[in-house]
């Protein structure tokens, strides 16, 4: 099992996460986001920051983050191993 730190003390599984999407662009996110609440499946993780990525996970479940995107995916392609030879 890899865990992704997506900061402040927030882990996510690496298996776990479908997408990883810039906050700031409304059609993308902010629709996920609004639904997610609703259905009580959002978890907050940006410890009072403004939000700069939205995780979402295979259980339906959107993670907010204060950390940038890339920095996010960097970070998921350091915990996964390359299947490539």
């Amino acid at each position: 099992m890899n865990l992704i730190p997506i900061g402040f003390g927030s882990y996510v599984v690496a298996s776990r996460v479908r997408s990883i999407a810039p906050a700031e662009h409304k059609d993308s996110c902010e629709k996920p986001i609004r639904d997610a609440v609703l259905l009580r499946r959002c978890i907050y993780a940006t410890n009072g920051r403004r939000r700069r990525s939205a995780i979402r996970l295979d259980s339906g479940h959107v993670v907010v983050s204060a950390i940038a995107p890339a920095v996010l995916t960097q970070r998921m392609n350091k915990c996964i191993p390359s299947t490539g030879k």
